[in-house]
């Protein structure tokens, strides 16, 4: 078998639901179909933490690049890229999406997102259920991708993140004393929510992309519907983040199709991810992707408009 006929056989089948325009958040939202999907199991990490089947902890001390995650229960942990962790010695965010087996202790690949804070708060990390905005997501996985591609490596590039915190800081008004991403993040939270509770959701939806005024697009496809279920609000809350107030686009179903066309043309790297399964990445010119599989299936695949775009 093709090393990456999972790769096209995820994406062949994948066809636009209907639009949501949100111009209250700067953004129109596009359902992602699958007509006839086929069932795959994984639990969210704040599921995980929530039920005490999962810890996430620092590594001997802390280290602002890694963070061990140790999970007893008995299904895998889907962690999603740009998922946000919050406490221990500083809020950091996932630089990849990751499988974390059941009785598994793994060290995973983060970003910082809280630049002035080297202290404990608690001994553990907690899950807010959110990823970070689209824009702080874009900037750092074409970076990460990058890295994976050239030298194996999950890199993010820590002071562009900072400075895509700073930004985020700035333009919600927020005066955080350690520059968190998390204490601007709370305070769209609610709004947030209120919006997503009017956000439909349909038969065989298995993804949801969002496109903003000027074609920026952000994109998450899971690999079943159940998995999208557990896991669309915590994406949704980092697409409506990003605090704009610009119509919504002419033609967000174009955008959203052009992507996915140059996704199924594009052959991914691949290589072992931490943990269970292979992290696929592309890298072109427009749109930067990544996923992670296992046993033939793509479970997630975040994929965005380049960051030099945002």
């Amino acid at each position: 078998m093709n090393d990456n006929a999972d790769w096209f056989r995820f994406l062949s089948p994948l066809r636009l639901g209907p639009v949501l325009p949100l111009p209250r958040h700067g953004v129109t939202l596009v359902a992602i179909l699958d007509p006839d999907p086929l069932p795959i199991v994984a639990f969210p990490l704040c599921w995980g933490i929530r039920t005490g089947r999962t810890h996430v902890t620092e590594i001997d001390g802390g280290r602002v690049d890694r963070i061990r995650v140790d999970h007893s229960g008995a299904t895998p942990i889907l962690i999603l890229d740009g998922e946000e962790v919050i406490g221990a010695k500083q809020n950091r965010a996932f630089n990849a999406s990751f499988l974390v087996a059941p009785g598994a202790s793994v060290e995973l690949p983060v970003s910082c997102v809280e630049e002035r804070r080297w202290n404990h708060t608690s001994g553990e990390f907690s899950a807010p259920g959110r990823t970070v905005t689209s824009s702080i997501r874009s900037t750092k996985l074409r970076r990460v991708a990058t890295s994976v591609v050239d030298r194996g490596a999950y890199e993010s590039h820590q002071r562009e993140v900072w400075t895509s915190v700073t930004r985020y800081l700035d333009r919600t008004q927020v005066t955080s004393a350690t520059r968190s991403f998390a204490e601007a993040a709370d305070t769209r939270q609610h709004q947030i929510d209120a919006s997503l509770r009017r956000v439909p959701l349909f038969a065989g939806q298995v993804g949801m992309a969002a496109v903003d005024a000027r074609g920026r697009l952000s994109l998450d496809v899971f690999g079943a519907p159940g998995l999208f279920n557990r896991s669309w609000s915590a994406i949704a809350r980092g697409m409506l983040g990003d605090a704009a107030t610009e119509d919504p686009p002419d033609d967000p179903r174009e955008v959203v199709e052009k992507c996915l066309e140059a996704l199924r043309a594009s052959p991914p790297h691949r290589r072992k991810a931490p943990g269970l399964g292979d992290s696929l990445h592309v890298v072109a010119e427009r749109h930067v992707a990544g996923a992670i599989a296992h046993d033939q299936r793509i479970y997630h695949l975040f994929a965005a408009t380049a960051e030099a775009a945002w």
